[in-house]
């Protein structure tokens, strides 16, 4: 009895997919491909230049912070001082009418440093008023001079008053004088910020001409910076 023919096993294999038409598959080289990196990647290389920039201007902003906190302290310095002990103090030396051409009311003020270490460079220019109490009428105004002061000293300011047309008051009077003037406190060669002042002085006089004299007087300062 015959063996029965064996017939070989077909294998039903596949096709590989076929390429459409219009594709290209293009290899590589492994040593020529590049990787895109992360985008958390981009971040942190942004944010270590961001502390290296930072790192470069530090001292020159640890510079001028320092620089503004000298000069915060040093005004508070000079305002705290000015404004509780070291303000300058004014008084009324004389006060006198003249009357030519035109009335004048001629007064020389005397003007106390008490610091010991800052003087005061005063600006020409400032307003200064002469106010009878009794009617309440300026009766004169002028400018202030400019002058240099040194530091614990006393200087003389003159004020030359030109009448307002007002006729002066007669025997006794009382009187108001407002000034109004800016100043610049000095330490040694630097002049500092300048600064409103503003002086009221109340003045009883005995007389305005003749042999009159200051009875009684008050002045007081205020500044502004």
């Amino acid at each position: 009895m015959s063996e029965p023919e064996q017939t070989p096993p077909t294998t039903n294999a596949l096709p590989g997919p076929v390429p459409q038409l219009g594709t290209f598959v293009v290899q590589v080289a492994k040593d020529q491909v590049y990787r895109v990196p992360p985008p958390e990647n981009a971040y942190l290389v942004e944010r270590y230049c961001k502390r290296t920039k930072n790192r470069r201007r530090s001292p020159g902003l640890l510079c001028l912070i320092w620089i503004l906190a000298a000069a915060f302290l040093l005004l508070a310095a000079t305002s705290a001082a000015l404004h509780f002990a070291l303000r300058p103090a004014f008084a009324v030396q004389s006060l006198s009418v003249q009357n030519t051409t035109e009335t004048e009311y001629d007064l020389t003020l005397s003007v106390w440093n008490p610091s010991r270490a800052m003087g005061y460079s005063y600006a020409a220019g400032g307003s200064a008023a002469l106010v009878a109490v009794s009617s309440g009428a300026e009766i004169a105004a002028g400018e202030t001079p400019g002058f240099d002061q040194g530091s614990r000293s006393t200087t003389a300011m003159p004020l030359a008053l030109r009448g307002s047309g007002a006729s002066p008051p007669k025997g006794a009077a009382a009187l108001e004088l407002t000034a109004k003037l800016r100043a610049r406190p000095k330490l040694g060669k630097l002049k500092l910020w300048s600064m409103r002042m503003e002086v009221t002085c109340g003045v009883l006089t005995s007389a305005l001409a003749g042999d009159g004299r200051i009875l009684s007087q008050h002045c007081g300062t205020k500044l502004w910076l």
